[in-house]
Formats: structure tokens, sequence, C-alpha cells
């Protein structure tokens, strides 16, 4: 190092210059700190390069702002993607099959009490109504179609087991033995269509645009023309224009609509599968 007196180079570990005879014993303790704050420096400058930042300039935060941005979608893509989906036909012929084998096993192999059918009925229905093809194509009322779909034809195969293995018609002979039938379809139906909506709820509340299902969105804006708000006549966004708040609020209430969507199917769903043990 240099002598801080004579600019001489002396050996780092003196305690006086043998140029000048300075001793600078006191002020040795401070030119380490000076030094290692210098490395520290540099490491942290090096660190600000590499997140996008400029150092020598005076709006560091703008340069990183693309590279945050592009960080973040990736982000959310691979978020998407773990979540993945079945095709129409393999998620009906995969419900069927489950909840035909299900009824095999429950009631016509082990005998077991008809409760654990009505449970398995209204959890698989949803599991693979979960997992029912792309969310966001808006075709939300076809999923309750396909759910009840699948539920006459599960029924319909369940009946036909029952008929051959007892020897009894295969389908019901009064009012009473339709209404069960019918509540157990509604069962298996509306459980299908909870899952349908929770996905569409997950994958509408990451999505960057206010669309969703044309049944929740019609809700939705009906809610909104007739809470007639000030937010949407001036009301700016984050970037200051006026149509991000009101594509905001109207979010928020299909986000709204679409979870009281999903609890009002998910409560007919166990309530008409387990209508007859709560009685």
């Amino acid at each position: 190092m240099k002598c801080p007196y004579c600019a001489e180079e002396i050996k780092d570990e003196a305690i006086a210059c043998k140029h000048c005879n300075r001793d600078f014993f006191v002020i040795q303790p401070l030119l380490a700190k000076l030094k290692d704050a210098g490395k520290r420096i540099k490491t942290l400058e090096a660190k600000l390069t590499e997140a996008g930042y400029d150092p020598d300039s005076d709006e560091p935060v703008k340069a990183a702002k693309p590279d945050i941005a592009a960080k973040a979608a990736a982000v959310a893509a691979a978020v998407e993607q773990k979540i993945p989906t079945l095709p129409p036909w393999a998620t009906f012929a995969l419900t069927f099959m489950v909840l035909v084998a299900a009824h095999f096993l429950i009631i016509i192999q082990f005998d077991a009490s008809l409760i654990y059918l009505r449970v398995v009925s209204i959890m698989v229905p949803f599991i693979f109504g979960f997992f029912y093809r792309n969310a966001l194509d808006r075709r939300l009322v076809a999923d309750l179609v396909t759910g009840l779909a699948i539920a006459v034809v599960s029924i319909l195969a369940m009946s036909i087991v029952v008929a051959k293995v007892d020897r009894v018609p295969i389908l019901p002979q009064d009012m009473r033995g339709w209404l069960e039938y019918a509540e157990y379809g509604a069962s298996i139906g509306f459980g299908f269509f909870t899952g349908c909506v929770v996905r569409h709820g997950l994958m509408a509340a990451s999505s960057p645009s206010p669309q969703m299902s044309m049944l929740v969105e019609m809700i939705a804006r009906f809610i909104q023309q007739r809470l007639k708000g000030s937010d949407d006549k001036g009301e700016k966004g984050d970037d200051g224009k006026p149509g991000d708040a009101i594509d905001a609020k109207l979010k928020n209430i299909q986000s709204l609509v679409s979870t009281l969507i999903a609890v009002g199917s998910a409560a007919v769903s166990i309530y008409t599968g387990l209508a007859q043990f709560i009685h």
C-alpha cells in the first residue's frame, strides 16, 4: 500500500513509514475498513448490473422493469402449466368407468353401506371436473350438461348391473324410485360442475383479462349495472386509464359470482347425494 502521508510504497503490515517515519498505527483500522467497504461496493454494483440496473444511471429502476416483467410472466406460465387438462372424451370415459367400478365394488362386491357410494359419487366427478379441458373457454353451461350426461349414463350402467345380479327391473317402478334416481344424478352432475367452476375461477383469477365464462360475465355485468358505482365514471387504474378500473371492478364481481356458483353447486351436489341419509 501507499503511505497516506508521503505516498511512498510500503508493506501492508507496516505500522510506520520507512520513508517519512510517520506512525499511522491509529489510522490503520480505518484504512482496512475503507478497503473492505470498497470491495462490498464493487460486489453490489456487479449484482445490480446482473439484475438489469445501471449503477451509473439516474433511473436504474426503468432499466430493470422489462426483465422483471419477463420473469413474472414466465413464473405465471409455469404455474398454469402445472395444472393439467383432460380432453372431453377422456374425462367422460374415466368418470364413467370409475363411478361404475366404485358402484360394483361397494354395493355388489362388498355389500357396504350406500353412503360410501354417495360420497365417492360426489368426490370423483368433482376431481375429474377440475381437470376437464381448458377452463377459460367460456363454455361453463356446457360443463353442467356434460356432468348431467355422465350421471345419466353412469346410473343407467349401475342399474343394468344391479338388474342382472338381483334380477330386478332396470328402471324404477314408482315415483320414489325415480326421485332417488334424480337426486343421485343431480349429485353426480353438480359435483362435476363444481369441479369445473372451481378450476375456472382459479385460472381466471390469475388471468390479466377480466373475461370469464359467458354465464358468469352476464351475471357480473348485470350486478355491475345495478350498482352504478362512481368508480366506473372517473376512477383510473394503476397506469392512469379509466378503463383499467372498470375492468378491475368487473373482474372482482366475476370472481365473487364464480365463488357463489361453486358454493351453490357444491351444496346441491352434497344435499342431493346425502339427502336420504339426512332426513
